[in-house]
């Protein structure tokens, strides 16, 4: 199970490791500097609601803990499903919210014991 995951870990880092990204991309955890700093242009809101500084919301299936990735105009996430023990990526469009594709990357093993507010999809 953990290869799986390494494997497209690393596939993904490989095939984005030659691309240039956009200054408003944060395609790596951490961001582009792997600090947890935008760029110093940037202006996001301070405050939300409800409805208050919210773009779109949308259904994520499972149960996603983990830092979305934003690379141009898509948004990827890890999430899993405890239930049907499967961890998957899924795909967003980053201007509305609608889900692209999802792919499962591993089924069954999971680890039975995780802290209780964490999910298997950073395991």
């Amino acid at each position: 199970m953990k290869s799986k995951i390494v494997l497209f870990a690393a596939a993904f880092v490989f095939t984005f490791s030659s691309f240039s990204f956009a200054q408003d991309d944060w395609p790596i955890w951490r961001g582009p500097n792997k600090n947890g700093v935008a760029p110093a242009n940037q202006t996001p809101p301070t405050e939300w609601s409800l409805d208050k500084n919210v773009e779109w919301k949308t259904k994520v299936p499972g149960r996603g803990h983990a830092s979305p990735i934003l690379v141009g105009d898509k948004i990827f996430l890890a999430t899993a499903d405890s239930s049907a023990g499967t961890q998957s990526v899924v795909c967003f469009e980053r201007k509305t919210g609608k889900q692209l594709w999802i792919t499962e990357v591993n089924k069954g093993g999971l680890t039975k014991k995780i802290h209780s507010s964490n999910t298997h999809a950073s395991q």
